[in-house]
């Protein structure tokens, strides 16, 4: 047959191209690519045939600019060299393509303005915006909601109308880490608050002091410059004061990769070594805190619940858009290792 194979090199095969080979109206090819679009199998079979021996893919983006709304969701993300941020992105990718949705990504830097980012996102008319970024101001989150444009933010202290949020459960994170330093030993507590805005840390290092101070236990609060590896290793060096200390000492620091930091300070710079009966724990349950070269106890955040619960969140706002903002919490829960136990 004249005219069978592929397009010519350099040409990309049309929706027009599969409607000729396949003898039908470029409506049925439309609805041959759109789920759950009225179309006979066998029409569908014959369209998606005709698609394959010419090479054609739909163009999803352009599909999307032409209707209300696409299937793509943007995701504004910070910090993604940390393991945790980087798991969260990894299960709400999976849910999200499991709805038939597609994430499209977005990094910023931590507190960075994220304006430029959500404009250009409602540019490709996505269907929703996650962010684990700092918040957009108040007017753009106005102009989200008047465009059906569902916004999720993940741990941000700000409340916007309209905006659903998904909170660790930060209070009880911080009260598991206390009761766990307490039962390993621990006389007297330190907690590590970040010197930069970070809603989530602060509230669990809040929960942890508050248990404490409860329980009539001497704590205190020290900054960690950066709450990443090398925040961690710096803060065990400050942590130098407390050698020679007749109290057990247990020590929280609010996430995982700046605890490993503060266990390899105090177990292999110099100077550190009479702080190695510290007892430390961690919050996240990233990967490496199960390591066996650390078995560091933590807290875990159920990223499973997360994934599902944000795009619950995405799903009710969009058939419900004047709602009340809602706010869901994501469960924590102990994950008991090695590094809890206070010596002398």
């Amino acid at each position: 047959m004249s005219g069978m194979g592929r397009v010519g090199a350099g040409a990309r095969a049309t929706s027009f191209d599969v409607a000729r080979r396949a003898g039908v109206s470029r409506a049925s090819v439309s609805r041959a690519f759109s789920p759950g679009a009225t179309i006979s199998p066998a029409l569908r079979e014959r369209v998606l045939a005709a698609a394959a021996e010419l090479g054609y893919r739909p163009n999803r983006i352009a599909r999307g600019l032409n209707r209300q709304r696409s299937e793509l969701v943007g995701l504004v993300v910070a910090r993604l060299e940390n393991p945790f941020r980087a798991a969260q992105v990894k299960v709400l990718t999976h849910a999200l393509l499991a709805e038939g949705l597609r994430p499209i990504l977005f990094e910023a830097e931590p507190e960075e303005p994220v304006e430029d980012k959500i404009e250009l996102l409602l540019d490709y008319n996505v269907s929703g915006v996650i962010i684990t970024s700092s918040m957009p101001p108040e007017q753009l989150c106005t102009e989200c909601r008047e465009r059906g444009v569902p916004l999720v933010a993940v741990d941000r202290g700000e409340k916007l109308r309209g905006v659903d949020h998904l909170d660790s459960d930060c209070e009880e994170g911080g009260r598991l880490a206390c009761e766990i330093l307490l039962e390993g030993g621990a006389e007297r507590l330190v907690a590590a608050r970040p010197v930069g805005p970070s809603h989530s840390m602060h509230r669990r290092v809040e929960a942890f002091v508050k248990l404490a101070r409860a329980q009539g236990v001497p704590v205190e609060e020290r900054p960690i410059g950066d709450y990443n590896y090398e925040g961690g290793r710096a803060f065990a060096t400050a942590l130098g004061d407390l050698a020679g200390g007749r109290a057990r000492t247990g020590v929280f620091l609010p996430n995982d990769i700046s605890a490993l930091g503060c266990l390899d300070g105090l177990r292999h710079d110099p100077g550190m070594g009479s702080l190695s009966g510290l007892g430390l724990v961690g919050h996240d349950d990233i990967p490496q805190a199960g390591w066996a070269s650390y078995r560091l106890t933590t807290i875990r955040q159920d990223l499973d619940f997360f994934a599902s619960a944000a795009v619950e969140l995405f799903r009710g706002r969009i058939a419900a858009p004047d709602q009340p903002a809602r706010r869901v919490l994501v469960p924590v829960t102990l994950i008991r290792r090695e590094t809890h136990g206070a010596r002398p």
